[in-house]
């Protein structure tokens, strides 16, 4: 650069002395233009030739560095000349080498994001339930239920019979349900499960059954009074509700009854 400005200088400095020369002698200066112009052509073509030249030296040196820092960065190793700068020495400059070396061929042993998203699954996945798992749950729910169910029966089943409320001809479900407080819609299809039959069918069996005993024991009462003291609420629903389930009359049922009797 210091050169390109010399150059130029040079010839600003020619260039305006040919103008004073042309403007103070004009005559003189005719007869001598013709070997100044040839000249100044000349020194300008050199000038430019110079530039040129300097121009196409600084491209390819720039050029050549380049290459040979794009061919140590795609080998995995540092710039050359910057080791150099750093590493005067040959021995230290491959022992810089050898270490790059190992950097790029070993892997490197921090975490990196892969694992733990990989453990973040097996986490989830541990919390997963599996087919069997959820098999064994719902058969736990299912036992689980019929426990509750067995123990809300039970609990009924000491009320009507324990207690012999069937025999009350006023007894209803809403009466059962005030004294176990137990959900109007568990009533009837627990009542159903354990013995498959409705309420009024479960107890209108029991009212039968203690008629039939009554009949055994006491020979002196009357069908009418047997059919009050089981807890029927008419003298003509039980006769009805005797045959529908013995396919006889209770005063029939109860010649049979003697008769076994007296053959025992």
């Amino acid at each position: 650069m210091t050169l390109y400005f010399v150059l130029l200088s040079t010839y600003n400095n020619i260039r305006a002395r040919y103008l004073s020369t042309m403007t103070i002698h004009m005559k003189p200066a005719k007869q001598l233009m013709g070997w100044q112009h040839w000249l100044i052509i000349g020194l300008v073509a050199c000038i430019l030739l110079l530039l040129a030249y300097i121009g196409t030296i600084h491209v390819k040196k720039h050029t050549i560095h380049k290459d040979k820092q794009n061919h140590f960065f795609s080998s995995g190793l540092s710039d050359p000349y910057a080791s150099k700068a750093v590493y005067p020495n040959q021995q230290d400059r491959d022992e810089q080498v050898t270490i790059q070396q190992k950097q790029v061929a070993e892997p490197n042993d921090s975490p990196t994001v892969m694992p733990t998203m990989k453990q973040e699954e097996k986490e989830y996945d541990s919390n997963e339930l599996t087919q069997e798992q959820i098999l064994k749950a719902r058969q736990q729910l299912i036992l689980s239920q019929e426990e509750k169910d067995a123990k809300i029966f039970k609990m009924l089943q000491e009320l009507i019979e324990g207690e012999k409320l069937y025999l009350n001809p006023s007894l209803s479900r809403a009466m059962l349900l005030n004294k176990t407080h137990i959900q109007k819609s568990q009533f009837s299809p627990i009542i159903r499960k354990f013995t498959n039959k409705s309420f009024i069918q479960y107890v209108n069996d029991l009212r039968l059954k203690h008629a039939i005993e009554m009949m055994r024991e006491h020979k002196d009462y009357t069908i009418d009074a047997i059919a009050m003291e089981s807890g029927m609420g008419s003298i003509q629903t039980f006769y009805r509700i005797f045959t529908e389930r013995y396919g006889i009359a209770p005063n029939e049922y109860r010649k049979i009854l003697n008769a076994k009797k007296e053959q025992n």
